[in-house]
């Protein structure tokens, strides 16, 4: 396992639900607005990935597919803790088969 620190700017996210729609933002200008639908929807600003689509698991979690080009780059499943403060990402490199884990804390 390798341990990565990056600046604290890369590592500020932003995620904010409204209805069935949760958009994710970042200070270095990463973003996307996507339904709860399966369906693609665009990222800007980011030079690896340029669609995601996000299904509903469950009352917590969500599944995010990005993809660049219509090929699956990453799956990642987002789960926030029951009470609220922690966000744990689960993450799949599918070219490599390499996995990430982050955990958002809420601020």
């Amino acid at each position: 396992m390798n341990k990565i620190r990056e600046s604290d700017n890369a590592l500020t996210n932003t995620y904010q639900t409204n209805g069935d729609e949760l958009s994710m933002s970042s200070p270095t200008g990463e973003g996307y607005t996507a339904k709860l639908d399966g369906k693609d929807y665009p990222v800007k600003g980011d030079y690896s990935v340029n669609s995601v689509s996000l299904k509903r698991i469950n009352a917590r979690a969500i599944q995010e597919t990005q993809e660049r080009d219509g090929t699956v780059i990453y799956v990642s499943q987002m789960t926030v803790s029951p009470d609220g403060k922690k966000m744990t990402v689960s993450s799949t490199a599918k070219l490599t088969g390499r996995t990430f884990t982050w955990v958002y804390d809420k601020q």
